[in-house]
């Protein structure tokens, strides 16, 4: 069989998020599993089935046998990108596939098979719905870099994509209902960089997502019962806008100010902060630590709204860009945490909305 190179080495990048990379425990964890015209991989985590059909001469259809086996991932990998010329030769032989190529000739041995069918089981009870059409807007909105919180991941349910690091929530409104499901922070960030996504399923332990080219893209799914999604949801409606809020847009020149003014950024309960003092005419923007202190007004290209003093906020400086990412219309909310004053930065676009903690100096 002949198989084009830059083909075969552009499904085998599809199928790289289920190849467990380090130390593999689970049988077929680093293998690239060919059957049934897909490559499959799967490391008990994440797997990824993606349709391989290379094209054969029409005297051929008949008698060219269907690639199939199983080899080890990351030494397959390795020497389809290393070889050269366009075009790849490969013939089954007893236990093994022999790999001709410009001249040059590898074996690979053929790994046993045992693990085909637990991918096989994987997905044959799935039913498979339509997503939204803003899902894969919804995951770039509530991704989460470095999340360690035990909160971390994306939690779909009621027509609502959440996700918060305790800090921080965003809470994005989906064009129609699915799930429920919650799913781990890689897997939402391996299946944010698929084109085409267009249905998905759900089995007691996993989420399928299906593209439009009909690569299926499967991850376990955690004890969505155990987020505290209901309580979000109240967090969320106790912060809605209301009249006296200060809001506006945030002006453009303020993340640069923030940034600069990060140097001497303040240590409060280890995150490095800056202080945001909001007035009807500037932001000011203020840090200091014992080698020095900065401060910089930033006008208002909007001017505010609402009725509220001027208001000091702590916040961490990267948080702030975050936040800003989503969008730069705002308004400050006030409430009160067991008796203490609370102020948060909200912010809000055409679906998302990011509930953003400030911080209390030690006094």
């Amino acid at each position: 069989m002949e198989i084009k190179r830059k083909e075969l080495l552009a499904v085998l990048q599809k199928c790289m998020p289920g190849v467990e990379t380090g130390n593999a425990l689970l049988e077929g964890a680093d293998t690239f599993i060919f059957n049934g015209g897909r490559v499959y991989t799967y490391n008990d985590h994440i797997s990824v089935a993606v349709p391989f059909q290379p094209e054969v001469p029409a005297e051929l259809v008949d008698v060219e046998p269907e690639l199939s086996g199983a080899v080890k991932a990351k030494e397959f990998f390795a020497l389809i990108n290393k070889l050269s010329g366009d075009v790849i030769k490969f013939a089954q032989g007893d236990g093994v596939w022999v790999i001709k190529a410009a001249g040059a000739k590898a074996e690979l041995t053929l790994l046993g098979e045992g693990v085909m069918d637990r991918i096989k089981d994987l997905i044959t009870s799935a039913e498979w719905l339509p997503l939204p059409d803003n899902f894969l807007e919804g995951l770039s909105q509530c991704r989460f870099n470095a999340n360690r919180s035990a909160l971390s991941g994306i939690v779909v349910k009621a027509g609502v994509m959440v996700s918060t690091d305790e800090m921080r929530i965003n809470y994005f409104k989906l064009t129609a209902p699915i799930g429920p499901f919650w799913i781990a922070q890689p897997a939402a960030n391996e299946l944010g960089g698929i084109r085409g996504l267009k249905d998905y399923a759900l089995t007691d332990s996993w989420a399928h997502f299906r593209a439009e080219d009909g690569l299926v893209f499967s991850c376990k799914r955690l004890a969505h019962d155990k987020f505290p999604f209901e309580k979000i949801e109240a967090l969320v409606a106790a912060h809605e806008k209301a009249a006296g809020d200060m809001t506006s847009t945030l002006p453009k020149d303020l993340v640069p100010a923030v940034e600069r003014a990060a140097a001497l950024a303040m240590d409060i309960d280890s995150h490095d902060t800056v202080r945001l003092t909001f007035t009807p005419e500037y932001i000011e923007v203020f840090s200091q630590r014992s080698t020095g202190k900065y401060s910089e007004k930033v006008a208002w290209e909007t001017p505010p709204e609402g009725t509220a003093p001027p208001t000091a906020l702590f916040v961490d400086y990267s948080m702030v860009s975050y936040g800003l990412k989503r969008s730069t219309s705002f308004y400050i909310k006030h409430s009160e945490k067991s008796g203490k004053a609370v102020n948060r930065l909200v912010f809000v676009g055409d679906n998302i909305k990011h509930l953003m903690s400030t911080f209390m100096p030690e006094q």
